[in-house]
């Protein structure tokens, strides 16, 4: 479970396999929604966001945790946890380092736009240089708030 998925990143971040793996299992779990608090109680938005800034080279770790992150961000429930373990840089910097595979600039692009929904956030986005990152990845920033 959850539990399990988020040990195994914490006993083996320099482990590239076990942070991809882990994080597709936390990404499919995060799909519904049904389990972000789990999620977040177990410390797995942190163990991400860590698996991120440790592979930030690895495209298959930046990708499934891009689609974590992707997962996590559709309720708002996580929000507050990725801002607060640097998952917008991680975001952007992933979109900048692999800006040419389709799967992270899909799903950070999407995950930088779920978050977006709270101006404070947003303007994280802007200040870690997401606008920037998000044409650079051929796709528009999200519209201004109304």
């Amino acid at each position: 479970g959850v539990e399990a998925l988020v040990a195994a990143m914490q006993r083996h971040g320099s482990h590239a396999g076990v942070q991809e793996g882990a994080c597709g299992g936390l990404s499919s779990l995060a799909i519904t929604g049904e389990h972000d608090a789990r999620i977040g109680d177990s410390g797995g938005v942190e163990a991400v966001v860590a698996a991120m800034q440790r592979h930030g080279s690895h495209a298959g770790v930046q990708h499934l945790a891009c689609v974590a992150l992707h997962n996590l961000a559709i309720t708002g429930e996580s929000d507050a946890r990725i801002v607060d373990s640097g998952g917008v840089e991680a975001l952007v910097a992933a979109m900048e380092q692999h800006g040419s595979h389709a799967g992270v600039k899909k799903y950070a692009r999407t995950a930088l736009r779920n978050l977006s929904r709270n101006a404070e956030i947003r303007a994280r986005i802007v200040n870690s240089g997401g606008v920037d990152a998000l044409p650079a990845a051929t796709n528009p920033p999200p519209p201004p708030p109304q």
